[in-house]
């Protein structure tokens, strides 16, 4: 096991969650989730409800920061570790509704390396605000768009989650294997054919490589 420990600290003493999580990202739906019988061997099946984030960009992929439009919140997600088979360990910094606080603000912007007017920020109500404030202090901020219907399969204090994706132009779809114990999330994973589903890749990590490919613009202004 390497460890991947963040630089970043807590937002004040509080540890909200943490969870172990190995995921894919694939153009073609795995042939497990279109069999309704081979789907039933994942566990109790839920579906959540859609959302449409926003993913605010730094310069690594250990730092995942989004807006979440359909509920107006702000959540900053921490990488702690990575394992010698990828799985990554994840924390949960910040899950908060808007508007936040200047002192979360200033959090986010440190770990952003971006500029912004904490008063002005501290007073936006909705996810839209809060990214016009942001994109019109500091120009050469990142941002990109996500569409996605979550499906979740529970077993053994495991879950899978297979989301359907849009990412501008873009369709994808994500397959993660996720625990708070190691050890559960990849007796979960062994039980999944992985072959021809490419690397394992978290969510950061997906959209800079398609930006550096061209296949999706985001925004810098």
């Amino acid at each position: 096991m390497t460890s991947a420990r963040s630089k970043y600290t807590l937002l004040g003493d509080r540890k909200i969650h943490a969870n172990w999580e190995c995921r894919y990202f694939t153009s073609e739906i795995p042939q497990l989730f279109l069999n309704r019988e081979s789907e039933k061997t994942l566990g109790k099946k839920w579906e959540s409800a859609t959302e449409d984030d926003i993913y605010l960009l730094g310069n690594n992929a250990t730092v995942n920061i989004k807006l979440r439009q359909r509920v107006n919140t702000i959540k900053v997600k921490s990488l702690l570790e990575r394992t010698d088979d990828h799985f990554e360990l994840w924390e949960s910094t910040i899950d908060s509704g808007l508007p936040a606080s200047q002192e979360t603000w200033k959090f986010i912007l440190t770990l952003l390396d971006a500029r912004g007017d904490l008063p002005r920020l501290s007073g936006s109500i909705t996810a839209a605000d809060a990214l016009c404030t942001l994109s019109n202090e500091d120009r050469d901020l990142r941002w990109v768009k996500i569409w996605k219907q979550r499906t979740f399969y529970t077993s053994d204090n495991a879950r899978v989650e297979f989301a359907k994706t849009i990412i501008e132009q873009n369709m994808l779809y994500s397959i993660a294997f996720e625990s708070h114990d190691l050890e559960r999330a990849r007796i979960t994973r062994n039980k999944f054919p992985t072959e021809g589903l490419g690397p394992e890749k978290n969510y950061i990590e997906m959209l800079l490589d398609l930006q550096k490919t061209g296949k999706i613009v985001g925004s810098k202004r």
